[in-house]
């Protein structure tokens, strides 16, 4: 239903999976996924994994079915034959030991971009949150120069978006920008009416 409302505004929609697993992999494409966020890839092994339950034959081993991505089968062939193409699979780095080995995840064949996930990333580095300090800094650099020398799109979740921080990540190099949160813009202007309404 989300793919529904989303495609009625011209948008594509693009799930971030809880698991880079071939059930939520599979369903989710079957259910009109166009974009695949896979979460927590540390190693080639889990890129080419993911991409191999991704990609129909020759290039993976995603099942042939009829599904709400090719209308149920009255887009059947078009949908198949583009698929490998048209679908992207993004990894998203979160760890330390995903940017120990971002050059290998980035060489994967079918990889299409990597996404950070800034809050877990500096988790690892045991600096939750913090996202100034020096192992970010130089986590993210790295990110990005690998990203740029591989010709794959950066991306990168800005919490709490604004111009400033907007600005500073285009300049960064980074192509894919996650715009906050749902829950965090409904507290936000909730708490701003609140206090609109108090101070009269």
């Amino acid at each position: 239903n989300i793919f529904r409302a989303v495609e009625a505004f011209g948008a594509v929609p693009v799930a971030r999976l809880p698991y880079a697993d071939n059930i939520w992999i599979k369903r989710t494409l079957d259910a009109g996924a166009r974009g695949l966020i896979i979460p927590m890839v540390n190693s080639a092994d889990t890129a080419r994994h993911a991409i191999r339950q991704a990609k129909y034959p020759p290039l993976g081993e995603r099942g042939y079915g009829y599904s709400r991505a090719n209308m149920h089968g009255i887009d059947f062939a078009s949908s198949i034959h583009e698929a490998n193409d048209e679908i992207a699979v993004v990894m998203q780095i979160e760890h330390r030991d995903g940017i120990a080995q971002i050059d290998a995840i980035l060489s994967t064949e079918g990889v299409d971009g990597a996404f950070i996930g800034p809050l877990d990333l500096s988790g690892s580095y045991g600096k939750t949150g913090q996202l100034d300090c020096p192992e970010m800094v130089d986590a993210l650099a790295r990110f990005c120069r690998a990203c740029a020398a591989r010709g794959k799109s950066a991306g990168m979740h800005i919490v709490r978006p604004d111009q400033a921080s907007i600005e500073k990540a285009a300049a960064d190099g980074y192509t894919m920008i996650a715009l906050g949160l749902d829950n965090v813009f409904l507290a936000e202007g909730a708490a701003r009416s609140i206090q609109t309404a108090r101070a009269l």
